[in-house]
């Protein structure tokens, strides 16, 4: 029995979905999960903002003494990560890196669209990691302003 013990932390309850995938993957980790709801959604929020809850969900997480902590929102990853992975005691998991690897290594076509909140696509992040593997991608930044908020209300997108 492993006692590898993750933090995983989302500005709401998205994350959960992170949670379920890890928790059929590597069933032996303990996994300790953080939805900050009281201050999401984050992508209407300016950086400085988001650092400041990124470092209080942090703070919080080290409480439970974990290995790790995922970030499992973009919009955390993409405002924050690069600015704190170096100076935080604890190893932090980045979510956009991969994510843009495993769309990248599924495009057909080298045009990706990113649906995503107002504060992801200001930040360029994916854009960014994209054409990092390639610079011949094609990249399309969306404005997702609301769509946190249906998802986190659990509404049905459909007519």
């Amino acid at each position: 029995m492993s006692n590898l013990c993750l933090g995983v932390m989302d500005s709401g309850m998205g994350g959960l979905t992170v949670v379920d995938l890890l928790h059929k993957k590597y069933p032996e980790i303990k996994i300790v999960f953080l939805g900050d709801n009281a201050n999401m959604p984050y992508g209407d929020k300016t950086k400085q903002q988001i650092m400041e809850f990124v470092k209080n969900n942090i703070s919080f997480l080290a409480t439970f003494s974990i290995d790790g902590i995922l970030i499992a929102c973009n919009t955390m990853d993409s405002n924050c990560y690069q600015s704190i992975k170096d100076n935080c005691d604890i190893k932090l998991y980045p979510i956009i890196q991969p994510t843009c690897q495993k769309a990248f290594q599924i495009s057909k076509n080298k045009k990706i669209a990113v649906l995503a909140t107002a504060a992801t696509v200001k930040s360029n992040a994916y854009k960014s990691s994209l054409e990092r593997l390639d610079r011949q991608i094609e990249v399309k930044q969306i404005n997702g302003t609301g769509l946190v908020e249906l998802i986190e209300q659990n509404k049905n997108c459909q007519n």
